[in-house]
């Protein structure tokens, strides 16, 4: 359940539940019960969740193996191993479903993703909508085109380079944002997390100047050396480029052998774990 004062003239629960409400049937999407006034707030009911990703890497120790494993469905639907290889490898994408549905996130980040409960605790979902936006022309299927200089918005850890410049929002700002987060979940920081806290605009120049100047080498060191792949496509792609989700997800399934996670159902035939290599 989110609140929100309700005084703000211009609430951005009712942005999010209008979000909410349009991709809700869709894999890793909390279901939304309600929203509404309730005495001096606006209050939006959403499925219950358990603990974020920030949460979890700041109270345990997630190895390489389930930070990929928990990746695979950042960006796909949560299928048990005991389910057919080719029915899961057919499943749409969390984000290729988000984009299939002309949305973009723009604030993808280890905090904006939760485990379920129940039997949903190895499930993987995306939440807090509230800067999402369209990215192409509902009946055209064009891309929507943002003024020069449009504002800056996301988290400036995980946001990508193209914003940073205040390029127009597009699918590539979701995957790169993803890219970062789960370097963070492995390595437990990030190249530009060290810069010290200054004047918004400051701050934002030199954490840019970082990003530029980090090589796919320096990111990924520590990182199973397929992971170079998944970096350098992204990077690749133009702003009105669509990413290749099917390379993506196979990607990140060379990074994370199938492995058993807290209350899975495992099965033991597809517990083929290939050798990892890791970047140095």
């Amino acid at each position: 359940m989110k609140l929100k004062v309700a005084q703000d003239s211009s609430p951005k629960l009712v942005h999010e539940y209008s979000i909410y409400w349009a991709i809700s049937e869709l894999p890793g999407i909390p279901r939304v019960y309600w929203y509404g006034r309730e005495g001096p707030y606006h209050v939006l009911v959403l499925d219950h969740l358990s603990s974020t990703f920030e949460a979890i890497v700041r109270t345990s120790t997630l190895n390489t193996s389930a930070v990929f494993t928990y990746a695979m469905q950042m960006v796909s639907l949560f299928l048990p191993y005991n389910l057919c290889f080719c029915l899961f490898l057919s499943k749409l994408l969390i984000l290729e479903s988000l984009h299939n549905r002309h949305y973009v996130h723009l604030d993808v980040k280890p905090n904006n993703f939760m485990l379920g409960v129940g039997k949903l605790s190895n499930q993987v979902f995306l939440i807090d909508f509230g800067l999402a936006q369209l990215f192409r022309n509902l009946a055209t299927h064009s891309h929507i085109r943002k003024s020069d200089g449009s504002r800056i918005i996301g988290t400036i850890c995980y946001l990508l380079i193209n914003r940073h410049l205040e390029l127009t929002p597009s699918r590539c700002d979701d995957l790169e944002s993803l890219m970062y987060a789960i370097v963070y979940l492995v390595k437990g920081s990030l190249p530009w997390q060290g810069i010290v806290i200054q004047p918004c605009q400051v701050h934002q120049d030199k954490v840019l100047r970082v990003k530029q100047a980090t090589t796919v080498k320096a990111l990924c060191k520590g990182i199973p050396q397929p992971f170079v792949e998944f970096v350098e496509h992204v990077q690749s792609l133009g702003l009105w480029d669509k990413p290749d989700y099917k390379c993506l997800r196979s990607i990140l399934k060379k990074c994370a052998p199938p492995q058993t996670l807290p209350n899975s159902q495992t099965d033991t035939s597809l517990m083929r774990c290939s050798q990892v290599i890791i970047c140095t």
